[in-house]
């Protein structure tokens, strides 16, 4: 306060001083000027040509250390909010708000860090006032003003003047060795890119991982072929005005050309696995599949046009590297003609602002929760490259830059950028860096760390050989499948037991089935190739698929790409169909709704059976089975597999079926202990929103002291199946499980919990922990998290089968 009492101007420009123009002195001459008068970080911009760069630079490149350090803090502390819940365990409300508070505290912790970024001081130019406040250090540099005066100046700092010997060594050559790479790489890419298209058989395989990269590399040269053609070939000020407005005119058909490659990639590819009918049921018949042929088509043009941008800049074009600290004209002094021109760029820079701060706000979104599903797994490609990154040029291209002024709305936008790139691409850096040697090492525990040479030649022939490729993340693969596969195949006929006429009565309110309507339950199976139903007698290891809640069984739905590609791999694959929790409410067309968890079970316990009298019909080997399934479908699947051989299910299931395994996908095991506390009378009968307690997932009461205890809710919660002194002393089945960290739907915290019972009583449990991952985290099969769940879950059937 005495400062701005003293100085409410700035002494050199005269400039008002307040929260964003403070007063700074000036390292060399001692003058007090604001911060808009200081170059370097450390200057006045009245002496700061006097002195050399050496000392303009020194310590420089620390500044952004403390940024970096507390920003990454940041984003950790808000990604691990959501990631450390336990999840909604009603059963201990004490337990349940602790967690909540934890989450609240996090986001917000990292929130406010992050705004303190904004105001964080610059710590390589602090070292610079503690060096130069020594006396031999400031004699040293007055020492240096006088002889660069006198043309003798020479540094003596061995690391500034290898600096210098590299911006001379890549001036002296004009940059020419990354525009020589650059056309190499991207003349590769014309090469593999229509043979990794053609070639689906490639997927997976070490050509593709090489491809990837060639890829990555080839993506992250072209963004510095743009960036130098910016920064030195594009000046408005030069006198050659054909060379700036070729180098524009290539540079942002470029960039532009990304939304039209990956729009058509991704409504083709969604046409292709017949998403739209689950997606948008108007879209369905439709034929999008000459949209596949136009993103093949524009990203050959784009590459072929980034080859000849970088021809021109490396034989036609000049570079100029006299980079001036121009100073802003104000708006007042700028006249009429010039303010209307500028209005129009004006407000696009305004606009490509908000833009900007909109995707900043995305990418802290997906780090705390992702309520899309689906931003993990889009955010490194589609949205990054296709969408973000576009932006990005486009904003940091018209935002007004004054080299050496580090205050400045360019540089805050850098850093905006900088985040929305790192927390973007994190899923793809992090899943083949982090969680699959997180997988592996649990393989090692689980099966040895021989386990790899534990798996025949025969089927490793058929698995993936890499467990991520870069390119097949941004284009996918096709997963060709030339089996057999039937249908609707119909095993048995349910009535639902929560009914009710279309004006609100009651006609059946749980306790027995309303027998007066029935459904049709069926499932699709997909064969090995070369096998025909009924046909042979050559028995396959059976994977059961059971979808989640809003999904369905058919060639719409997230396991239809899965189950052909382990059909490829030589197994019989079945995608189930099942009644749904809630109320019915129209006799004729009861859907799939009015059951309860117990029912679905006993459900997919009816198909085992049926599955067992048709074994050789179907191909199917009941001494070999798993069941896997999404959300809802991961707890049946760990309930199936877990209980089938109880004495409490007797009967229900194949008795020759062996259950080899538990592939859960984000299942959903600890519904029940929040639906434990959803019985209370406290929370009334809708439960609060959370569940429809007029229609449970299980009936009656887990408590024994209430009157209508159910002894049932026991056999449906996995963690305490898997408890030897309640299952009669079985083992429960290896189980690996995929889960994304941020996932709002089903807490990861379920899974980890699930993974450290299993361990406790000498079962297998295997957590594959996709970060930044939601619900949902596998069904687009080629993106990084895709890639991973194929490779290991093919190599965790293959461990825990009988061949």
């Amino acid at each position: 306060m005495d400062i701005l009492a003293l100085y409410p101007q700035c002494p050199h420009c005269g400039k008002k001083i307040g929260y964003f123009n403070r007063i700074e002195h000036c390292a060399y001459s001692d003058e007090l000027v604001c911060n808009k008068c200081i170059v370097s970080g450390r200057f006045s911009d009245s002496v700061v040509e006097k002195i050399p760069n050496e000392f303009r630079e020194k310590f420089r490149i620390f500044n952004m250390l403390p940024w970096l350090v507390i920003a990454l803090i940041a984003l950790l502390m808000i990604q691990s909010g959501w990631y450390r819940f336990g999840g909604w365990a009603l059963s201990n409300v004490d337990k349940l708000l602790e967690n909540v508070l934890y989450i609240f505290g996090m986001v917000l912790g990292g929130l406010l860090l992050l705004l303190i970024t904004t105001r964080l001081p610059h710590l390589g130019t602090w070292m610079f006032y503690w060096w130069i406040s020594k006396p031999k250090n400031k004699k040293k540099l007055e020492e240096a003003v006088n002889t660069k005066e006198e043309g003798r100046y020479v540094s003596t700092n061995r690391l500034y003047s290898l600096k210098r010997k590299i911006i001379d060594y890549l001036k002296n050559t004009q940059t020419r060795d990354l525009f020589i790479v650059t056309i190499i790489l991207n003349s590769l890419m014309l090469i593999f890119f229509p043979i990794m298209q053609n070639k689906p058989y490639l997927a997976g395989t070490y050509f593709s991982a090489i491809v990837g990269i060639i890829w990555s590399l080839t993506l992250v040269c072209n963004i510095l072929v743009l960036l130098v053609a910016a920064g030195f070939y594009s000046h408005k000020k030069r006198e050659n005005k054909k060379q700036r407005v070729l180098v524009e005119v290539f540079s942002w058909t470029y960039i532009l050309l990304f939304p039209f490659i990956f729009i058509p990639f991704i409504i083709g590819k969604i046409w292709s696995l017949n998403a739209f009918e689950e997606l948008a049921d108007e879209l369905a018949g439709i034929n999008f599949g000459p949209m596949l042929v136009l993103y093949q088509v524009i990203f050959i043009v784009q590459t072929i046009l980034i080859i000849l941008t970088v021809f021109y800049l490396l034989l036609k074009a000049t570079p100029d590297y006299n980079l001036q600290n121009e100073r802003k004209i104000s708006w007042s002094s700028k006249s009429l003609k010039l303010k209307i021109k500028q209005i129009p760029k004006s407000f696009i820079t305004i606009l490509l602002l908000a833009v900007l701060i909109f995707a900043f706000a995305f990418s802290l979104l997906m780090i705390v929760v992702d309520p899309a599903m689906a931003l993990g797994i889009v955010a490194p490609t589609y949205v990054l490259v296709g969408l973000f990154l576009p932006v990005i040029y486009a904003t940091l291209k018209l935002i007004p830059r004054r080299p050496k002024k580090y205050k400045q709305i360019f540089w805050r936008s850098v850093k905006i950028s900088a985040v929305i790139v790192a927390i973007c691409a994190a899923p793809a850096i992090l899943t083949p860096t982090w969680t699959n040697r997180y997988i592996e090492d649990q393989f090692d525990v689980a099966f040895g760390d021989d386990w790899e040479t534990q798996i025949s030649d025969d089927l490793q022939s058929k698995f993936r050989k890499v467990p991520y490729s870069a390119y097949e993340n941004f284009f996918g693969f096709e997963i060709s499948y030339e089996g057999a596969a039937l249908y609707d195949v119909f095993y048995m006929y349910d009535s639902p037991r929560y009914v009710k006429a279309p004006d609100g009565t009651i006609l059946s309110n749980g306790s027995s089935k309303f027998t007066e309507a029935k459904r049709a339950f069926t499932f699709d199976i997909y064969l090995p190739p070369n096998e025909e139903f009924g046909v042979g007698s050559n028995k396959y290891p059976l994977i059961m698929f059971c979808h989640g809640v809003g999904m369905a069984k058919g060639t719409g739905n997230a396991n239809f790409s899965v189950s052909r590609y382990f059909a490829n791999q030589g197994y019989t694959v079945v995608d189930m169909e099942y009644g749904r929790t809630g109320w019915v409410t129209n006799r004729t067309n009861i859907g799939h709704d009015g059951y309860d968890f117990p029912d679905t079970c006993l459900q997919v316990a009816n198909c085992t059976k049926f599955l067992d009298l048709n074994q050789e019909y179907y191909h199917v080997d009941m001494s070999n089975v798993w069941f896997s399934g999404r959300s809802f479908g991961g707890w049946m699947a760990t309930v199936l597999a877990y209980g089938y051989n109880l004495p409490f299910f007797a009967g229900n299931f194949s008795e020759t079926m062996v259950v080899r395994g538990s592939i859960p996908m984000y299942g959903a095991h600890a519904i029940l202990e929040a639906g434990e506390l959803l019985t209370l009378d406290m929370l009334g009968d809708d439960g609060l929103g959370v569940m429809d307690v007029s229609a449970p997932y299980v009936r009656g009461s887990p408590n024994p002291e209430d009157p209508d205890y159910n002894p049932e809710w026991i056999f449906y919660n996995p963690y305490k199946m898997i408890d030897p002194s309640i299952n009669g002393g079985f083992t429960a089945c290896p189980t690996l499980m995929i889960h994304g960290t941020q996932d709002p739907l089903v807490p990861p915290g379920w899974d980890i919990q699930l993974k450290s019972t299993l361990e406790s009583y000498g079962s297998v449990g295997i957590a594959a922990l996709y970060p930044l991952g939601s619900h949902a985290t596998d069904v687009i099969h080629w993106s990084h998290y895709g890639q991973s769940v194929l490779y290991y879950m093919e190599r965790f059937l293959a461990l825990t089968g009988d061949f």
